[in-house]
């Protein structure tokens, strides 16, 4: 009697073993199978730092040898663009008026050059008295950069810069009577603040320089 009641407290114990190693294989699979899930996001996340490590972190060789890292390269290229468009900026505003509009022009340019620079070149025209024949001659003055001119190097601040700027000055009601000149600029960029619409591009230019204007003689 007693031997027939210990054979269900075994079954029960035998079936009870495999309930729990289905439980412990099943996790153990679960494990593995979340452990790959990480091997791989982990070898694909390694992989994309060190593809985009290297290529930021190549190395560009210069004309003369000299080793510079890609993104110095590629920092320099969106300052080119950016110093080009600010230059632009400059010229096309403190340069660029007639007498109605020479005040507000000038006070746009200023914004794009240092405090001291901007003074200097104020009181240079000024004394000059070029604003005041600008005003009594009723003239107009365009500048343009000449194309292939401008250039800006460096690969850390200040950027120099240099290009040829054509000023073309006439009479308000007769512009086939124009005269043009040429001055060639060079000067430092350094990067500030953008602000709208003052300073855009966020640059200013210091150390400004321009030759006197040599006359071109138009065929």
């Amino acid at each position: 009697m007693s031997t027939k009641e210990a054979q269900p407290k075994k079954s029960q114990s035998a079936e009870h073993n495999i309930y729990r190693a289905l439980r412990l294989n099943r996790t153990i699979v679960y494990a593995v199978i979340v452990a790959a899930v990480i091997v791989c996001l982990g070898a694909m996340y390694f992989n994309y730092q060190t593809f985009k490590y290297n290529m930021n972190h190549a190395l560009v060789l210069t004309a003369d040898g000299e080793k510079i890292p890609l993104e110095f390269v590629q920092k320099a290229r969106v300052i080119s663009v950016l110093g080009k468009q600010h230059l632009t900026n400059w010229f096309d505003s403190y340069y660029t008026f007639d007498q109605n509009s020479m005040l507000d022009q000038r006070e746009k340019g200023l914004w794009l050059i240092s405090k001291n620079d901007g003074e200097q070149l104020e009181k240079f025209y000024t004394d000059q008295g070029w604003f005041n024949d600008i005003v009594r001659k009723s003239l107009k003055q365009t500048t343009t950069i000449v194309p292939g001119t401008l250039e800006i190097t460096g690969y850390q601040e200040p950027y120099n810069f240099r290009c040829t700027v054509e000023i073309v000055v006439h009479p308000l009601s007769q512009p086939k009577l124009r005269d043009v000149y040429n001055m060639a600029v060079v000067g430092l960029l350094s990067e500030v603040d953008s602000s709208w619409p003052e300073n855009s591009q966020g640059f200013i230019i210091h150390n400004y320089r321009e030759s006197p204007w040599a006359k071109v003689e138009e065929e």
